[in-house]
């Protein structure tokens, strides 16, 4: 399993649509990630900074990539984008950066 985990940022007053978005995503997505190879996703919030912290987890690199090839994925990114920071209006998906793993601890 890969694991990995990125940042991004909510717009300021869109919490509660986020969140009210992720308790609608639809199954289409949900079944695209399975698909995909994806195990688990979270996100988690900061309310000080306003960052969102995702965690995922996947079966393989080459696997997951091919969540682009379903265009419920598109549609989803690109809602996000009311949500979330991006680096132009215009963008299909929100700014994110990948965030480097400093310790790990997994029972065996």
């Amino acid at each position: 399993m890969i694991r990995s985990a990125r940042i991004t940022h909510i717009k300021p007053g869109m919490l509660e649509a986020y969140r009210d978005a992720h308790d609608r995503i639809p199954q289409e997505v949900v079944d695209a990630m399975a698909a995909c190879g994806f195990t688990e996703f979270e996100i988690f919030y900061d309310p000080k900074s306003g960052a969102l912290f995702s965690f995922v987890e996947y079966e393989d690199e080459e696997k997951q990539k091919h969540l682009a090839d379903y265009p419920c994925s598109h549609a989803w990114w690109k809602l996000m984008t009311q949500y979330l920071v991006c680096k132009n209006e215009n963008d299909e998906r929100a700014e994110s950066a990948p965030l480097e793993r400093i310790y790990s601890f997994r029972k065996k």
